[in-house]
């Protein structure tokens, strides 16, 4: 047997292929030296190509944590300001309430001493005509 049969062929190494990049991500407008772009300011910005940024190239480019920060936080304050509106309406109509009762307690009571002296003029009446 020839030493050529008896060697077992190593099977062939596969090319080295190149390692895929991640794309670049994209530069604010002003990092790429252009203007930015004239827009309304969005509380509630979305990021709409998943690059980290809303309202990409405009002067309103921010990240998305401070968008959704920003959006939280006004939430928030709308939210403290309504209730604040609330409770001071709820407090006007308690005040109105309670002047309601104190002004209702003055008249029974100035009834009850009306009656009263209304009663006693009476009796002094009545007395007087019997002598």
């Amino acid at each position: 047997m020839s030493s050529d049969t008896s060697k077992k062929k190593a099977p062939a190494k596969k090319a080295a292929t190149a390692k895929k990049k991640a794309p670049a991500k994209k530069q604010g407008a002003a990092k790429r030296g252009r203007p930015p772009k004239a827009a309304a300011y969005k509380a509630n910005a979305k990021d709409g190509d998943g690059d980290g940024l809303v309202q990409d190239g405009t002067e309103h480019e921010r990240s998305i944590e401070k968008a959704i920060d920003e959006a939280v936080h006004s939430t928030i304050d709308e939210m403290v300001d309504k209730l604040q509106e609330e409770a001071l309406e709820l407090a006007d109509k308690i005040d109105d309430a309670v002047d309601d009762a104190i002004d209702s307690v003055v008249i029974f009571a100035e009834n009850i001493k009306k009656k009263s002296l209304r009663d006693r003029m009476l009796k002094w009446f009545k007395r007087s005509k019997k002598k």
